[in-house]
């Protein structure tokens, strides 16, 4: 994580959250603690990440969202470019490239 930008939410006393930008603007993790989802810290998370890039006003930001986290990232106006399978540990899994142009 000291490779990238390494974001960190936390409320009074513990850590509710954090996310990763790389030098390439890829959203290489951002995580939310379950019982937060719903309150704005990934939103705020994935905001911050985007602002902490040196990238100009044209910058393309991606990640590889699961199943699950592409309707969120699709929110904040990602959009799938491609379906990505791959195996892990035997078992063929698969992901999308979400982008995002600001």
């Amino acid at each position: 994580m000291t490779e990238h930008i390494t974001l960190v939410a936390e409320d009074a006393t513990e850590i509710v959250g954090f996310g990763e930008l790389a030098d390439d603007r890829h959203i290489h993790m951002l995580f939310c603690r379950h019982d937060y989802v719903g309150r704005g810290v990934g939103s705020a998370l994935l905001v911050a990440l985007e602002a902490a890039s040196p990238a100009g006003a044209q910058a393309l930001f991606t990640t590889f969202a699961s199943l699950t986290a592409r309707p969120f990232f699709a929110a904040q106006g990602y959009r799938v470019s491609r379906r990505r399978w791959f195996k892990r540990g035997g078992a063929e899994l698969s992901n999308y490239l979400m982008e995002k142009q600001i």
